[in-house]
Order: C-alpha cells, then sequence, then structure tokens
C-alpha cells in the first residue's frame, strides 16, 4: 500500500513541476505575504513574522484551491483517473498520495519564508519557539486546505468549479470566526461557531503554543474532508450496490457528526506543548514549588456567567487551562468551584459577598446594540482571608496574581524586608504601586544609616536589604 500511495505521490509532484502554474502560484504568494509582512515590519519596528502567518488563512483560501482544483477534476474530464483506478489502486491510496503531494508542495512553498525567519532570529531577539509553533500551524492549516481542495475537485470535472467550491468552502470556515460574523449571533451559538472556525485554532497555535484540542481540530476536519472524496470517487462504483452505498452515506453522515460534536464539545479535552522560549504558558518553577508546599486547602472559585460574549471565549479557555494547571500543582489542596450566578440568585448573592461584580457587554440584537450583564471573576479562599478578582480581562499576569496572594494568605511568618536610606537612596514612598506590592509579602521597614549608625541587620528577622538608586558611597 505504501509503495502505491508514493507513487501517486511521486506522480502528482511531477504533474505540478511539468507546468509553469505552480511556479506563478509559489511565487505569487511569497511575493504577496511578504511583501504585506515587511511593509508591517517596517512600519511597526517590530521584527515578527506574526503578520505573515495573521494573513496566513486568507492566502490559503485562495492559493490552495488554485493548486488542488485541477487534482482529481482534470484527472475526470480527461479519462485519466478511470485509467488510474484500473490499475490495483484503491480510492483511498489514490486520494491519500494526492493529499501528500499537494500538501508537500504547499509545505515546500511556505519553506520559502523560512530564510526570512532565520534573518529575523539572527538580527533580532526574536522568540524562536513561537515562530517554530507558527510554521507548525501553518502545516496543519495547509493540511485541511488540501483536504478541502481535494474534495471539491473529486465533484466536478471542471477545474473553475472546484476552484470556487474550495475558496467558498475554505472562507467560510475562515470567516465565521470573525467579530463580523460572531457579535451578531448569540453567545451560546457564538462559542459553537468559533470554535468550528479556523481563526480560533490557528491564533492559538501561532501564539506559541501546540494545544492538542487545535491539533485534533485541524486533523479531523482534513480527514473528514478525504473521507468524503473517498466516498465521492467510490460512489459510481458502489452506485450497483445499493446496501454498500447506503453504508458509505451512513459513514460519512455518521463522520460529519462526529467531527462537529467533536470540536463542539472537545472543550475539556488537555495536553499542550508550549514552545515559548520564556514558558510563557507554563507554570514557572517558582509557582510549582509555592503550591507543591501546600499543607492545607485553599478554595478558588470562578464566578463565571454561562453566556459570556464571543469575544471573551479566548480568555475563558486561557483561564480554564490555567486554574486545572494550578490545580495539578497544587497536589489536591486547591479547590476549585465554579459559580454560575445566572442561575440561582443565592450563587448571585454570594457572588457579590465575594466582592465579584457584574460587568456590562455590548452584544448586538436585530441589528441593534443592547447591554447585557455577565460575571467574570474570581476569588481565592483561605481561612479567614479572601483575595479577589472582581473581572479578568487579561491573562498574562493572572498566575503571578494568583499564585502570590495564595503565597501571602498561607505564609504564617512573612520575611523581612529593609530598606536603607541616608546617602542619597530612595525611601519605599517613592515607588508606592511597588512598595504596596512588597507589603503583601514582607514585614518592610526602612534603617536610616544617618541614624542608626550601626543598624540592626539580624539574619534572624532580616532577610532582604534593598539598596534603592544610591546617589553617593556608603561611607560618605
Amino acid at each position: 500500500m505504501i509503495r502505491r500511495i508514493r507513487t501517486v505521490v511521486r506522480r502528482e509532484m511531477s504533474s505540478f513541476f511539468d507546468h509553469p502554474t505552480a511556479y506563478i502560484l509559489v511565487v505569487a504568494f511569497l511575493a504577496l505575504g511578504l511583501f504585506l509582512t515587511f511593509r508591517t515590519i517596517y512600519a511597526a519596528g517590530i521584527a515578527t513574522l506574526r503578520p505573515f502567518f495573521d494573513l496566513l488563512p486568507w492566502l490559503f483560501a485562495i492559493f490552495i484551491p488554485a493548486l488542488t482544483m485541477r487534482s482529481l477534476a482534470e484527472e475526470r474530464r480527461s479519462g485519466t483517473l478511470e485509467w488510474l483506478l484500473s490499475h490495483p489502486l484503491r480510492e483511498t491510496e489514490v486520494i491519500i498520495g494526492k493529499f501528500l503531494g499537494n500538501w508537500l508542495l504547499v509545505l515546500a512553498a511556505l519553506a520559502g519564508t523560512l530564510p526570512t525567519a532565520f534573518g529575523l532570529l539572527i538580527v533580532s531577539e526574536a522568540d524562536g519557539g513561537i515562530m517554530m509553533a507558527e510554521y507548525i500551524g501553518g502545516g496543519l492549516l495547509a493540511a485541511q486546505g488540501v483536504a478541502i481542495g481535494l474534495w471539491a475537485s473529486s465533484l466536478t470535472r471542471n477545474q473553475i468549479t472546484a476552484f470556487i467550491l474550495a475558496v467558498s468552502a475554505s472562507f467560510a470556515l475562515v470567516i465565521i470566526g470573525t467579530p463580523v460574523v460572531l457579535i451578531g449571533l448569540p453567545p451560546s451559538l457564538g462559542v459553537g461557531v468559533s470554535n468550528l472556525s479556523v481563526l480560533g485554532h490557528f491564533e492559538n497555535v501561532a501564539r506559541g503554543v501546540v494545544d492538542l484540542r487545535d491539533v485534533l481540530y485541524f486533523v479531523s476536519t482534513a480527514a473528514l474532508f478525504l473521507f468524503m472524496a473517498v466516498g465521492i470517487m467510490s460512489r459510481e462504483r458502489l452506485s450497483a450496490e445499493r446496501s454498500a452505498h447506503r453504508r458509505l452515506r451512513t459513514g460519512t453522515a455518521a463522520l460529519v457528526a462526529t467531527v462537529v460534536v467533536l470540536n463542539l464539545l472537545g472543550g475539556n479535552i488537555r495536553g499542550r506543548l508550549d514552545l515559548t522560549q520564556e514558558g510563557l504558558y507554563t507554570l514557572s518553577d517558582g509557582t510549582r514549588e509555592i503550591l507543591g508546599e501546600l499543607d492545607d486547602i485553599v478554595t478558588l472559585k470562578l464566578v463565571i456567567s454561562d453566556e459570556l460574549p464571543t469575544e471573551l471565549q479566548p480568555t475563558l479557555r486561557d483561564v480554564a487551562d490555567l486554574v486545572a494547571d494550578l490545580r495539578g500543582a497544587a497536589n489536591g489542596n486547591l479547590v476549585v468551584e465554579n459559580l454560575n450566578p445566572n442561575e440561582d440568585e443565592e450563587v448571585a448573592r454570594e457572588a457579590r459577598n465575594l466582592g465579584v461584580t457584574q460587568n456590562e457587554f455590548n452584544v448586538l440584537r436585530d441589528d441593534e446594540f443592547e447591554v447585557r450583564r455577565g460575571w467574570f471573576g474570581l476569588a481565592l479562599l483561605y481561612a479567614d482571608q479572601r483575595e479577589v478578582i472582581p473581572f479578568i480581562n487579561r491573562t498574562d499576569d493572572l498566575e503571578f496574581r494568583l499564585v502570590s496572594a495564595i503565597s501571602t494568605m498561607t505564609t504564617v511568618e512573612r520575611p523581612g524586608l529593609a530598606f536603607l536610606t541616608g546617602f542619597g537612596s530612595q525611601e519605599p514612598e517613592t515607588f508606592p504601586s511597588f512598595a504596596r506590592a512588597l507589603s503583601d509579602r514582607y514585614d518592610i521597614r526602612t534603617i536610616d544609616l544617618t541614624v542608626d549608625t550601626v543598624p540592626d541587620l539580624n539574619r534572624d528577622t532580616l532577610d532582604i536589604v534593598v539598596v534603592a538608586g544610591p546617589q553617593q558611597p556608603l561611607g560618605a
């Protein structure tokens, strides 16, 4: 089987390079993509390929259908498909071979941007891990696009018709994830539509995290379109066998339903690979140490409405992932409770008593914006102490805020910290926000060396000494 598939792959790739069309498409794809990328890089002054990969779903929605439109349509029109299937080849082997041939060509075109990536890594401090994730996301996106293109090409003998069908399907999967579409949908429906869109999944991978849910989305949708292409090719052969044809249609319908349900309800699937250089989406060693040393129960209450606006769904997903990681690192000493104030007035009253407040969101209904109220906050409880985040509007510092609060609440004796002053150095009042943050974790005092000529720097009561911006030598 592998040998036969390899033969189809070689035949497919050689057919591309026998015509100038493939060269023209690849050059046009790279020229347009890199032109728009460099224009953004120079305008923003940031060394990153993110502008290119932000455009990639839109570029692929045209570029890949242009490559795949002739794969089966031209074979069917010229009669070579029947000749091909007269050999000891199954429809599945033909589709897999053509898929791999087209996919490798798209990957080769994408590899044309690698010199730019290497150049940015050499001349700047760009994150190589994020770039790697972007290329992984590009490969997954290409696989889905090629599968859609082959499905469209299997439906017709006309290349232009196949191109239009593939472009329409590809753009549909992209457009349904845009704010223009999502803002007009009810929140519950918007979440489902967003889960079926290319944009959300691709953007998650492109930020530097290869999440199992996103990989599953691309693999499952690609497999679905390839299976449908096999079914269409097998339809004529099986049309005389009614039972086999009926089983094929039933299997196709079941697979479509499975893929849709899997992507709609697969939010609880866990597993991701953080490729960022600084491990931005992985718990830090300090966090694991603090949580691992907990010897008592800390309760985290998530107060979240069931119908948050669609634009908050990525943040909600990040919060859920972070909380799951924190709970796993705490070895059972972090208890998570989910509260939905919309379900019960008692729960709403509890949320307000915790300090979590309702927030207003603009939602489009019947071509008019209306204000909806919702909850999206959390509270940490330990003994008689409480730390509250009334509204979660960002997640980039959420790990630090939560773990700092847990450490502060569970520390019996706080370490001592002294600011040395009296020789031009700054006092803690000079940095009110910084000093306030330190006071949550340390017992802070000030030692003026012009008064305390023999300062008390006892190691039993003092752990850290801060000399902030001295203006003259200590002995002056």
